[in-house]
């Protein structure tokens, strides 16, 4: 045998062209999901699969050569938001961040828990049932009209993972607010279930025995949810 050439060669990095399996991953993970590309070695190649916006942030599970040398199939991790890029490692060897992206599902709100109605002085807790809603962390509610605006519930967070929100509701008035939530910069379309403040009472009324009839009399009217100060 000759000594050890002084000279080094490598196998040509692998890359990716495309992934597929899903149009989008659900926030839960566990979703098949293929990379096709180039040099991604034999089918007991140990593969690392990472992605994210820059390719880094979640990893992928149960990555396999599926095609020797020409793709691989992981299971999806649990995430949330959009344009996540991937890279594969092929036994230590990294390819270069993929022009191909994929996004997890945007999120959805199905329906609502806790309260018929909402109180016009706001800080009540509500329950959001949805899909999509992410593992945990703070999410973004907005609400208001049909479009769904005008409103931002606070201390919005995660109470089932992927499928409840609890937030306070913020002070407003008025009845048949849609719903938004913002999920990883990815936001819902407004609830097709709508939810209304309760609507204003009268428990007494302080006004002169007798009103004149060109008007000018001060009334004082007392009740309940008449919204903040300069709402009517």
């Amino acid at each position: 045998w000759s000594l050890p050439s002084t000279s080094r060669l490598s196998y040509t990095k692998p890359s990716i062209d495309s992934v597929t399996g899903v149009t989008t991953m659900r926030t839960s993970g566990g979703e098949s999901v293929t990379l096709t590309g180039e040099n991604i070695g034999p089918d007991d190649t140990a593969i690392i699969v990472t992605y994210g916006p820059n390719g880094m942030q979640y990893t992928a599970t149960d990555c396999v050569v599926s095609d020797e040398h020409e793709s691989v199939t992981c299971k999806t991790a649990a995430g949330i938001g959009a344009g996540h890029k991937w890279r594969v490692s092929v036994a230590g060897t990294w390819s270069d961040v993929s022009s191909a992206t994929m996004n997890y599902t945007v999120p959805a709100i199905t329906g609502f828990a806790d309260l018929s109605s909402m109180r016009t002085s706001g800080g009540e807790s509500l329950t959001i049932v949805g899909t999509n809603l992410g593992a945990s962390g703070a999410v973004i509610v907005v609400y208001g009209g049909p479009d769904g605006s005008g409103h931002t519930a606070t201390s919005c967070s995660v109470s089932v993972a992927h499928v409840q929100v609890v937030c306070t509701t913020a002070r407003g008035i008025g009845a048949n607010h849609a719903f938004r939530v913002t999920v990883g910069d990815q936001q819902s379309v407004a609830s097709s279930e709508l939810f209304s403040y309760t609507s204003p009472s009268i428990s007494e009324i302080d006004a002169p025995e007798w009103l004149v009839t060109d008007g000018d009399d001060t009334l004082t009217i007392t009740g309940e949810q008449f919204g903040a100060v300069g709402s009517l």
